[in-house]
């Protein structure tokens, strides 16, 4: 259990360090869990970690913790958003509807773009035989 943690939190900090040393514009943890998932993808079968048994090890056991305690750590914004309430009375609608289009924009875009792509690319014959 405490291998899992470290592995996790080491992930985490690999992916800190490559985003502050290179400059780059994703966030330490995000690279930690791309490395986490490489990690487990290269190095997972070497070591008996199978995505159908993912769940009883260590670090599957571990992650599933994390994850149900996940709801704790938007606490704190909420409170956040509490304290600028005035902002969000002012401007809350305008808030609510730049959030709402361009969601709304994010999805048609997408779409749009997924039938262009699936357009380009050949049929597969294998779902007719």
């Amino acid at each position: 259990m405490i291998q899992a943690i470290g592995i996790l939190l080491t992930c985490q900090l690999a992916g800190e360090v490559l985003s502050q040393a290179l400059n780059l514009p994703l966030p330490g943890p995000v690279i930690g869990l791309i490395i986490l998932i490489l990690g487990l993808f290269f190095l997972g079968s070497r070591y008996g970690l199978m995505e159908e048994t993912i769940d009883v090890e260590p670090i599957g056991r571990v992650s599933q913790g994390l994850l149900n305690t996940l709801g704790i750590f938007f606490v704190p914004a909420a409170v956040g958003t509490m304290q600028v309430s005035d902002v969000l009375a002012r401007y809350g609608l305008k808030l609510f509807v730049a959030v709402a289009g361009s969601t709304c924009f994010t999805l048609i875009t997408t779409a749009f773009l997924f039938g262009y792509i699936v357009k380009l690319l050949p049929p597969d014959k294998s779902n007719y035989e």
